[in-house]
């Protein structure tokens, strides 16, 4: 989805803020907390009501458990098929996550063909300031002969994209 997206929108660089949020943590807690009790207290009824038909009917079978099935095939109750897909989906996610982890740490020893160090890069829109399309491009060739003539730089470059932010 992160491909599409970034694809989908490329003349803007893809920002995803992950700082922790006030508004965020309460909606999850809130969604927690209505999920646990939801999904805890349907269970919870259904055993009080099973738990209470046993027992009225605990003397009619002779004592034998009302579970036990002799020469039938027990098949799989819907309980049981949900957490067989919870599993087999919580798997899932937890491979996914952990090849993505996998991924942006091998995308930190990537050789990008020049140092990354000492590099520094920032996004200008000049028309913010006033210039119109035709000033633009003298803009930034002007700006990119004043950062070159600064000390220490040994070159300077431009580009519609960053490809990399090094952090």
């Amino acid at each position: 989805m992160l491909a599409a997206f970034t694809s989908a929108n490329w003349y803007q660089p893809l920002q995803i803020d992950v700082r922790p949020d006030a508004h965020i943590l309460s909606f999850t807690i809130g969604v927690a907390l209505v999920t646990g009790v939801g999904f805890g207290l349907a269970p919870a009824l259904r055993g009080a009501r099973t738990r209470a038909a046993a027992q009225f009917s605990k003397g009619t079978t002779g004592g034998v458990p009302l579970t036990t099935h002799v020469g039938r095939r027990r098949w799989l109750g819907l309980g049981s098929v949900l957490v067989v897909v919870q599993v087999a989906l919580s798997i899932v996610m937890l491979t996914g996550a952990g090849l993505l982890l996998r991924t942006l740490d091998k995308l930190r020893s990537v050789n990008a063909g020049f140092d990354t160090r000492n590099i520094l890069l920032l996004w200008i829109d000049p028309t913010l300031a006033g210039y119109d399309k035709a000033r633009v491009q003298d803009f930034y060739d002007n700006l990119q002969r004043r950062l070159a003539a600064l000390p220490g730089v040994v070159s300077t470059s431009y580009s519609s994209d960053a490809l990399f932010e090094v952090v």
